[in-house]
């Protein structure tokens, strides 16, 4: 077989030999870093055109009334514009992750607080404690030792209405609340004829007069009352229109909460109420809102006040209704005071002291609206602030807590033993 001899490198057409690669010039290598360089100044470019644009849009904001708007109509035009103009992945990404957070906390804060709270009270807006004979709290939900059905026709039945004042918060012994105090001084002077007369804690911690109306819709007639007595807290007048608001709601809400300790929630309900949108979104709570300061009535004039008290009021004249028509039996309103209003010597130390200002210019406004309030209505309503002031029992409140302590209790019952011995609501002696 012919093999044909290969022809030598060197003798190989021209065409046919590799040509080596000719070497990169430097100018070319550093057309890229050049380019990039030049990008990165350009971004840096705009990055300081947009801040300076940012406090532009911020200084003529400030010259308008609704700035708050502005300033929100701003912040959102700036994350649309890097999410999906700059396609910016800092932002986005930072959207994405606070977006999360939010409803992470909302909704797993929310079933945390709901499990936590569940485990002594009945989980919904009313929070009513669960029944705990051992604790002598009744089937009801009420500090009773006793069920509705030991209360007869035959003794003198009296519903006390109310939050932890009633209660008598840090109290373990019932005995030591106004409500027993009460009950064992007005047996001691009633008439020779008279039945024995009974008292019944309705109140539980933060609760107020709306929660106190559904309550007795509910289980009033069973404990055959024939008097009803409303005692009114200071955080009632705010906490009327935070449960109006939120009744209802499925599940505690952290980022409410977080809104309103902040100050914040008055800033969403101002953006709210400039948007287009707003016919699509829940309607805010009635009477102005709920205001942010859970003390207002304490912390401005009650003209100022006004506004805010439709609710309560409307709570009040249902519950005298419901006295007067279901449970065929006289109402009594009686308002109680805080250690803010009567003395600067009291809890010292107390964790809400900076919510009010201790014998501040205000603190007395609730006791004028009502002897406003009272002359609107056909029911007595009652202070016991003077018994307060005039008390020589020192102190009547915890050392940081301004709920009363047992002493506070003694002073609140020899109160309101006078109010009802005066009015001739209960069959006693009289003055």
């Amino acid at each position: 077989m012919w093999i044909a001899p290969r022809t030598p490198r060197n003798l190989r057409p021209m065409h046919d030999r590799q040509t080596p690669t000719p070497a990169t010039p430097a100018a070319t290598r550093s057309a890229p870093s050049a380019a990039s360089a030049e990008r990165n100044a350009v971004e840096q470019a705009v990055r300081r055109n947009e801040r300076r644009l940012a406090l532009c849009y911020v200084a003529v904001s400030l010259f308008f009334r609704s700035w708050i708007m502005l300033l929100a109509a701003g912040l959102v035009a700036w994350i649309l514009y890097q999410v999906f103009l700059r396609r910016n992945p800092r932002v986005i990404l930072l959207t994405i992750s606070v977006g999360a957070s939010l409803a992470a906390l909302e909704i797993v804060g929310g079933r945390i607080i709901e499990y936590k709270l569940s485990r002594t009270i009945d989980f919904d807006i009313d929070h009513r404690m669960k029944p705990d004979p051992a604790a002598g709290v009744n089937s009801d939900g009420i500090r009773c030792p006793v069920e509705s059905s030991d209360f007869s026709a035959d003794t003198f039945n009296v519903i006390c209405l109310g939050d932890s004042f009633v209660y008598g918060y840090a109290l373990d012994d019932p005995a030591e609340t106004w409500v027993c105090r009460v009950e064992r001084a007005l047996n001691e002077i009633r008439r020779p004829d008279a039945p024995r007369i009974r008292m019944i804690n309705f109140g539980w911690t933060s609760s107020s007069p709306l929660l106190a109306k559904r309550l007795l819709y509910q289980v009033g007639v069973k404990y055959k009352p024939d008097l009803v007595i409303q005692c009114l807290d200071m955080t009632d007048f705010a906490d009327d229109l935070v449960y109006r608001y939120e009744l209802g709601r499925r599940s505690p809400s952290p980022l409410a909460y977080l809104a309103r300790v902040s100050g914040v929630y008055d800033t969403v309900l101002q953006v709210r109420s400039e948007m287009r949108l707003r016919d699509w979104l829940p309607e805010p709570p009635a009477d102005g809102g709920v205001p942010k300061d859970r003390f207002f009535i304490l912390n401005q004039s009650l003209a100022e006040s006004r506004p805010f008290l439709g609710e309560i009021e409307g709570n009040i004249r249902d519950i005298a209704s419901f006295c007067g028509g279901e449970l065929d039996c006289p109402f009594l309103l009686i308002l109680m005071p805080r250690a803010c209003q009567y003395s600067d010597r009291e809890c010292p130390r107390s964790w809400e002291a900076d919510k009010y200002r201790v014998l501040g210019p205000w603190v007395l406004e609730p006791f004028k609206w009502l002897e406003e309030f009272s002359k609107r209505v056909k029911f007595p309503c009652r202070s016991i602030l003077k018994d307060f002031q005039e008390t020589k029992v020192f102190p009547t409140c915890y050392d940081a807590d301004p709920h009363w302590n047992a002493k506070g209790h003694q002073v609140a019952a020899g109160a309101i033993a006078r109010v009802l011995r005066e009015s001739g609501l209960v069959p006693v002696v009289a003055p």
